[in-house]
């Protein structure tokens, strides 16, 4: 596949599969786009390994196929996905760090295990691990390599995978699958056998609510730093823009993650971007 067919088929991956991410990188300089678009792609193709095999251990050998594909990316050997050669355009341009790689895969095992984590902890070390070297090798790509950025972005993929788990709650419910820890249902009185009733309940929202704390919490830790980067990483930042929308949206019907309003575009949401991208204030 040529490199720009290659690049045209991350872009509409990212398009269909991650919208959100899709208009981010839209609103990135130019220079960035394409690198920007194959690395996306790679999360996506990780991210649905759990919607893509019908039992775990399928999932284990897809996510060790896509270790070997990295390796051969980084060793200069034969590629197999339609995505990779633009995603070695990318490293090879950008320089990219290989374990921010290895990491999102390792990462993305924890998706094959479909009952609930145990702790609040071990959600915010799965926010955390899901996410953070994804926008880490984002801001590779802008040419931020700041410590204070990357740790901004460390919070800001927090806040986003929280706010991502509870948008895609009905679906992992449907699924059988879920994320919420047992402390924090617990705390909050909400049972497992409830939620697969997939019905709203107080307690429910009231545990949704807690997690949105959190994301509030890890917003303001990132633009806590705000004032001592510079803005080139900038477009990678504005993700906590887009968290802080939905953020707004599910405090505006109740916490309830089964309102079906939550399923709606934002509205101006590329506005509202582009707004913040011109003030320089993620």
């Amino acid at each position: 596949m040529e490199l720009v067919n290659q690049s045209l088929y991350c872009a509409e991956s990212v398009r269909k599969n991650d919208p959100d991410r899709y208009l981010l990188a839209m609103l990135a300089p130019p220079a960035m786009r394409d690198g920007l678009f194959a690395l996306y792609a790679f999360n996506v193709e990780i991210a649905r390994t759990r919607e893509l095999v019908s039992e775990p251990p399928l999932g284990e050998i897809r996510l060790q196929w896509w270790r070997d594909e990295i390796e051969a990316l980084y060793a200069g050997r034969v590629l197999r996905h339609g995505i990779s050669g633009a995603l070695r355009d990318t490293v090879e341009t950008h320089e990219l760090t290989r374990a921010g790689f290895d990491s999102l895969i390792d990462a993305r095992a924890a998706d094959l295990d479909d009952g609930p984590l145990e702790t609040m902890a071990e959600l915010l070390r799965y926010a955390e691990d899901t996410t953070a070297p994804l926008l880490s090798l984002a801001l590779e790509i802008a040419d931020d390599r700041l410590p204070e950025t990357r740790e901004a972005a460390r919070h800001i993929g927090i806040a986003w995978s929280l706010v991502g788990l509870v948008r895609a709650l009905p679906h992992h419910l449907r699924a059988h699958r879920q994320y919420l820890p047992r402390d924090l249902m617990k705390s909050h009185g909400v049972k497992t056998r409830d939620l697969l009733d997939v019905k709203p309940s107080d307690a429910l929202n009231q545990t949704v609510r807690a997690l949105m704390d959190i994301v509030v919490e890890s917003l303001v830790a990132a633009r806590s730093l705000q004032p001592k980067r510079g803005r080139e990483g900038l477009p990678v930042l504005l993700q906590a823009r887009f968290a802080e929308m939905h953020l707004r949206r599910l405090e505006s019907v109740g916490y309830n993650p089964f309102d079906p309003r939550l399923a709606a575009p934002l509205p101006m949401a590329a506005w509202r971007l582009a707004w913040a991208k011109l003030k320089g204030r993620y």
